[in-house]
């Protein structure tokens, strides 16, 4: 006789590799190569700049200039957003008279009187300045590409699923009211999942799952090292849920 659990148990496998084989798919459509160029247009910010765009909006997931969002992506910032101020990079270039050297000797050239010959140089040097740029929330028009959009609708048995999936899981499983584009957390010191409240009940299974595979693959009480602990990009790819 199969006992309730390792019923679950089974359910829960079979989800699981529904996630396995999705992710395939997932990695070579073209949803996924459309999503990869997008996301390559982004600017790689630097530590200090992160720390300033997120002490002055903490939900922050993608951000560009004013100008690129427009030119890059086809949307534009919203009126009356207001910008968020990071350092940004302007080199100048600048052109001064510099003795003229001898390409061999590297001595300083004179003409027949004697006079230091001089000649133009332009060289860059470095300039920062603040600059503006807006979050993706701050902005309308064309969507970025995802690789997988949000599912709807009702599940057949919600609530004996979720019940199940808390009883299999060995993370507790908590609902709060997560703000921003964040589904789901993990919490590996707590052992806590945390699920946003008030998605439909697909996209809620979806993140459970999601969530529990990652305390499947990536739980520090593996006695694993920091560094042997995958960074999050990586970890986020291994438990994607299409």
């Amino acid at each position: 006789m199969i006992s309730k659990a390792d019923d679950n148990q089974e359910k829960i496998q079979t989800l699981l590799k529904t996630v396995e084989d999705g992710i395939k798919v997932v990695f070579e459509s073209e949803r996924y190569k459309k999503y990869l160029s997008t996301m390559s247009k982004f600017h790689d910010y630097s530590f200090r700049n992160i720390f300033l765009i997120l002490s002055q909006k903490p939900d922050a997931t993608r951000v560009a200039g004013f100008v690129a969002w427009q030119e890059k992506f086809g949307r534009s910032v919203c009126k009356g957003e207001k910008g968020i101020s990071i350092i940004g990079y302007a080199p100048k270039k600048i052109t001064e008279e510099v003795p003229k050297k001898d390409p061999i000797t590297g001595r300083s050239l004179t003409d027949a009187t004697g006079k230091a010959i001089t000649e133009s140089v332009t060289k860059q040097i470095p300039y920062f300045k603040q600059v503006y740029v807006f979050d993706v929330s701050q902005t309308e028009g064309e969507p970025l590409p995802a690789i997988v959009e949000d599912l709807s609708g009702n599940v057949k048995g919600y609530e004996n699923l979720v019940t199940a999936l808390k009883d299999i899981s060995v993370f507790s499983i908590h609902f709060e009211d997560i703000q921003g584009n964040v589904k789901g957390r993990c919490d590996y010191m707590e052992k806590k999942i945390t699920i946003k409240q008030g998605m439909s009940e697909a996209q809620t299974v979806k993140t459970i799952i999601h969530e529990i595979t990652h305390t499947d693959l990536h739980s520090p009480s593996l006695n694993l090292t920091m560094k042997e602990i995958t960074d999050r990009q990586t970890k986020e790819v291994e438990a994607l849920c299409p």
